[in-house]
């Protein structure tokens, strides 16, 4: 994780457009499309244009997704899956099971289609 968190922080990405799709047992799943700008999340559209009211409570920046990926690690989860960009070195897919005995605490972020602005 290191290595591809200094690649993150060597490109100097701040500004980008991502679609981001949750894998978890909550209320907002699937695909959605992410603006963000200063690495601040400033909007999130559902595939039918619609926007997502408070999409911070839901989505993460590549910044925020680091940091939960080190929290989580730091939870002992019972199964992780990470993958990392080759060029820039963010997480392209991120799944956590905390406990395999309890269902519906799994969590997971897919990101794609990743354009720098």
């Amino acid at each position: 994780m290191r290595e591809n968190r200094w690649k993150w922080i060597k490109s100097a990405v701040f500004d980008y457009e991502v679609d981001e799709s949750l894998n978890c047992f909550c209320m907002i799943s699937g695909k959605h499309h992410l603006v963000i700008v200063d690495e601040q999340l400033v909007s999130a559209t559902n595939n039918q244009g619609q926007a997502v009211t408070n999409p911070g409570q839901y989505f993460k920046t590549v910044d925020q997704l680091f940091k939960y990926i080190e929290e989580s690690l730091s939870r002992n989860p019972d199964k992780v899956t990470i993958t990392y960009d080759n060029t820039y070195g963010y997480p392209t897919s991120v799944y956590f099971d905390f406990d395999e005995k309890i269902a519906d605490e799994e969590m997971g972020f897919e990101l794609s289609n990743f354009q720098k602005k």
